[in-house]
């Protein structure tokens, strides 16, 4: 593309100036928070990072990232952390901000456990679906990173962690609506499990 008019130069220049401008200023210099939490353990399922928990707490439904977890801990349990609530990272004007990428997905906070020390399971009785959930868990945590796409896909209904390529290759086939989690299925699941 050339451009021939000084107009289309100097937009073009503004637009450029206005991108960096925006794509890299740092976020606001507000320290992070580091809270006392507690609240009660919904899911924990293996991620990058080790452990991606989602939890419901008095600040509402949230996700926290720990590297190491107590081998007490299962979903169902109640808990108490030191966490850092996750900044709201470099200003974007092309990208939404993290707030409202949150709330898409149904969460109020995203954090992290500052010190995985600090992390603790409280006596309690899971429910019973809590318990297989745990169950479900730790099998798909001695998987393969494939292998744990592709069964938290098919039997937990997370897509998340699959890898791109096993997507596109059941996608060619025409099996990735089997990834579907339907009322249909979990209806024979119940029924199978009663």
């Amino acid at each position: 593309m050339i451009l021939k008019s000084p107009l289309q130069k100097t937009a073009l220049l503004l637009f450029l100036v206005i991108s960096a401008y925006y794509s890299f200023r740092p976020p606001s210099s507000t320290p992070r928070k580091v809270l006392s939490l507690k609240g009660h353990l919904q899911r924990i399922l293996p991620s990058p990072e080790g452990y991606r928990l989602e939890v419901e707490t008095q600040a509402g439904r949230g996700v926290i990232f720990t590297p190491e977890l107590p081998p007490s801990c299962s979903p169902g349990q109640n808990f108490e952390a030191l966490v850092v609530l996750r900044g709201p990272g470099y200003e974007n004007f092309l990208v939404p901000d993290s707030a409202r990428i949150l709330k898409a997905k149904g969460l109020d906070f995203s954090a992290w456990v500052k010190d995985p020390k600090s992390f603790h399971c409280l006596p309690g009785h899971p429910s019973f679906r809590n318990r297989i959930q745990g169950r479900l868990g730790n099998f798909l945590a001695s998987l393969s990173p494939p292998a744990q796409g592709l069964f938290g896909a098919l039997i937990l209904g997370e897509k998340g962690p699959m890898p791109e390529e096993i997507q596109e290759h059941l996608r060619a086939r025409g099996l990735y609506h089997f990834l579907a989690v339907s009322g249909f299925h979990l209806g024979l699941v119940y029924l199978w499990a009663y």
